[in-house]
């Protein structure tokens, strides 16, 4: 098993006998084989000059000396050696045996015919209800029938023992505040053990169990903190902005590459420490069913993860319901509050052992332009000075006032000029009209106005989703595609159906355009319903002053021929786009499509008509905290394979090296970055390179194994 150029240790001996039951990886200078079970083998060598290499033979128990590969690349951790590491996952892997064997003494099994618990019943009938969307009666409904089959109580069927039990640690507690739907104000925190609340200006009941009205506020850090205690995604948040490849020097290929992120890592800028962070925010309204109510939430999102984990690891920090639009400065006190804390004292998380200590800052906000004029407390963009990036002035046409093209240089909003027309604004609330209590468009403070480090007039960007796609894109084919100018398709004037010929032929296009499965949005006909440069995953300057130049020349060919009473704000707000490219990057790295995508699973969520903000933020924490829950409460690798069969595989345990994906309870281990792909059965070392980690199908969990795809478009 030795070669003569390689002297084995007593120690190279234990290391290598530590499973011999998994297979062992080839290596130059260490290797180490992850499986499912969680062990782990090495193997030293010591190259001769030769050059010659330890190799994996035909049999799993052998090693022997080879000739080199050239393929064949490992390296360890900086600062460590394959000893040391394998100690400290001793060490840790032992301590977590030693909780979980205590935790399993607690719980026995269901009888003696099988290994499941009621913690393992638990986790199944929550991943059931959460792949059907089931209420929490109807979950608690399937625990009774495991006990009817049983004939006595197995499992605690009821929803306070369910909670209780997941939530027993007090991971995270969520607060509710009592608001007057009346009046829009805050009136206090929800506390059990107070009798009734009333509101201080209407004196109306607040707190009545049936009409109660109340919002949520999700713990930001402890959100947080989990996030970045996860191997990957802590090293990726504290590394991933310095280690990416860049194409062009100076050129924008993501959100650090804009003049925000570049102020505030800037020598003395609070980014500058490399283990501080930044996050982007998003509020908006979305409709509940066909009532009338709506739901808004909060969500963030950490900017030094890569664009791939920033869209899967969109965190909710607070919750709205109601008949109305909230009372912005009523809703946002608490995030702010919590936000102003994490960016001045920070929080701490463990990363490898060590004590880390992070402030996180806020960057960017994204919303529609309804909800921005609400978040900034600015007049609607139907006002007269209803733009929230510039000054200009709307025109009175024959529908309303309109941004017509300006005939002077338009001023752009500075944080000192809107600091000016606040104090002017607060002078003019005792008018008796309420269009004159505002100067220039500001009406009153903002709600964001107290949140540190977050510029007002800079901080927000036009929306490419809400303003470009549902904005100017279906506005123009309307109004192309109305009878009435019939002209510009060389058809008879007013002839509706030939009108409706070159929809069909539009169509037909469309329609005939075939993506591949894992573009999710697909090609729709136009009765359903200059940005390709910035949408670019490397946006260059130039790029964004070409298009800058599109955008001016389509604006005024726009009101060239449909006229001035059709240029709407979403028309004026692309003389904006541009600006919003050079701060934050690329418009891919600012949208609201992420945050759009959530907010159609927290309507899954809402089940209860009654009660939804304290239904849905309960069952988001639970379906976030799935897998964490997996790894504490699972007895049985059968409740594993089972919950992660039932959500579609969400659940698979992996962690990402370089190029490749190791799966398993093993892969929380720090192997080192390493290519490895597993063919037929025959385990080998290939090119990093060779791996595209974009193209990687996860499918079922057997063993140790990557799967080498050819490029191409693939699904997540």
């Amino acid at each position: 098993m030795v070669s003569e150029h390689h002297e084995t240790t007593s120690e190279d001996m234990a290391l290598q006998n530590v499973n011999t039951s998994s297979q062992s990886i080839p290596c130059t200078d260490s290797t180490i084989a992850v499986d499912a079970g969680g062990s782990v083998e090495t193997g030293r060598k010591e190259s001769d000059p030769s050059g010659n290499h330890v190799a994996l033979c035909d049999k799993e128990s052998d090693l022997h000396l080879t000739q080199p590969s050239n393929d064949m690349t490992f390296t360890t951790l900086p600062g460590t050696s394959l000893h040391e590491q394998l100690d400290a996952d001793r060490e840790k892997n032992d301590f977590i045996s030693e909780q979980d064997a205590a935790f399993h003494e607690r719980m026995p099994t269901l009888c003696s015919h099988t290994e499941c618990t009621a913690d393992d019943v638990m986790l199944m009938c929550l991943s059931l209800g959460f792949r059907h969307n089931l209420s929490w009666v109807a979950i608690v409904d399937i625990m009774k029938m495991i006990n009817s089959i049983y004939g006595t109580k197995k499992v605690s069927a009821t929803k306070y023992k369910l909670m209780q039990r997941l939530f027993e640690r007090g991971d995270f507690n969520v607060d509710y505040h009592y608001y007057c739907e009346k009046c829009c104000v805050y009136v206090s925190q929800v506390d059990s053990s107070k009798g009734n609340v009333v509101c201080n200006f209407c004196k109306a009941l607040v707190s009545d169990p049936k009409k109660a009205t109340y919002f949520a506020s999700l713990p930001f850090e402890p959100q947080v903190k989990k996030l970045l205690e996860d191997d990957g995604m802590g090293e990726m948040a504290l590394n991933y902005r310095f280690s990416r490849p860049t194409v062009q020097e100076g050129d924008l290929e993501d959100i650090y590459d804009g003049s925000e992120y570049r102020n505030h890592s800037s020598p003395g800028g609070i980014l500058s420490v490399p283990e501080n962070l930044s996050y982007t925010f998003f509020t908006d309204g979305v409709a509940v069913g066909k009532t009338k109510k709506s739901m808004w939430p909060i969500y963030a999102t950490i900017n030094e993860l890569s664009p791939r984990e920033r869209a899967k690891h969109v965190l909710l920090v607070g919750l709205y319901y109601g008949g109305k639009d909230p009372n912005q400065r009523m809703f946002m006190a608490p995030f702010v509050k919590e936000a102003n804390k994490l960016s001045t004292e920070g929080l701490t998380w463990n990363h490898r052992g060590r004590t880390v200590k992070s402030r996180l800052v806020p960057l960017l906000c994204v919303t529609d332009s309804v909800a921005r004029c609400q978040v900034l407390n600015m007049q609607t963009f139907t006002a007269h000075c209803g733009c929230t990036f510039c000054e200009q002035k709307t025109t009175r046409t024959v529908k309303r006032l309109k941004f017509t093209l300006p005939e002077e240089r338009v001023v752009e909003r500075t944080l000192e000029t809107y600091k000016e027309y606040l104090v002017e604004a607060h002078a003019r609330q005792d008018e008796v009209q309420e269009s004159k209590r505002q100067y220039r468009g500001v009406k009153g403070p903002s709600s964001l106005g107290s949140l540190l480090y977050f510029n007002l007039c800079t901080g927000f960007s036009v929306d490419y989703m809400h303003n470009i796609l549902l904005g100017v894109t279906k506005t123009y084919f309307e109004l192309a595609l109305d009878c009435s100018r019939s002209k510009f398709w060389n058809v008879p004037e007013n002839e509706r159906f030939a009108m409706e010929d070159v929809q069909s032929a539009i169509d037909k296009r469309l329609k005939m355009i075939r993506p591949p499965t894992a573009i999710s949005r697909t090609p729709r006909t136009i009765k359903d319903c200059g940005c390709h440069l910035l949408l670019q995953k490397l946006v260059s300057r130039n790029d964004i002053e070409e298009a800058h130049r599109l955008f001016q020349e389509f604006t005024y060919s726009y009101q060239k021929y449909f006229g001035p009473e059709h240029m709407y704000y979403n028309i004026h707000l692309l003389s904006h786009v541009a600006k919003g490219a050079l701060r934050f990057g690329g418009l891919w790295t600012h949208n609201s499509f992420i945050y759009e995508s959530y907010n159609r699973q927290l309507l899954q969520l809402c089940k209860n008509p009654f009660r939804v903000v304290r239904e849905v933020s309960r069952k988001y924490l639970v379906m976030k905290a799935l897998p964490r829950l997996l790894d504490s409460f699972a007895s049985t690798e059968n409740t594993l394979f089972y919950c992660e069969d039932v959500l579609e595989r969400k659940l698979v345990r992996f962690k990402r090296c370089d190029s490749c994906i190791l799966l398993g309870a093993s892969a929380g281990k720090d192997v080192g970055y390493i290519g490895v792909v597993l063919q037929f059965g025959n385990l080998r070392i290939v090119k990093s390179e060779e791996i595209c980690g974009q193209c990687i199908w996860i499918d079922t969990v057997c063993g140790v194994y990557v799967c080498k795809m050819p490029y191409g478009c693939y699904g997540d």
